[in-house]
């Protein structure tokens, strides 16, 4: 089965390799600057992606695709 790359996973795809031409490498730090999660952002977790995907966070009213990676550094407070 075949699954569509949505543009939210596209965005964070081009992220990764305009931040990889700029630098030769896409640090975690610039990534998240860059996808404007910010400290204190409120975030929600709208989709997991399978195969250890990416994930698909809601910051705001803006989507974002970060992977588990970047996503690992993020630290969270649960507010629920």
């Amino acid at each position: 089965m075949k699954k569509e790359v949505t543009a939210v996973v596209k965005e964070y795809l081009e992220t990764i390799y305009r931040l990889e031409e700029e630098s030769r490498v896409a640090r975690t730090s610039d990534l998240v600057n860059v996808l404007g999660l910010k400290p204190r952002a409120s975030l929600e977790t709208l989709e997991k992606a399978p195969f250890n995907g990416p994930l698909t966070l809601k910051a705001g009213s803006i989507n974002r695709a970060v992977s588990r990676a970047t996503a690992s550094v993020i630290q969270v407070k649960r507010t629920t």
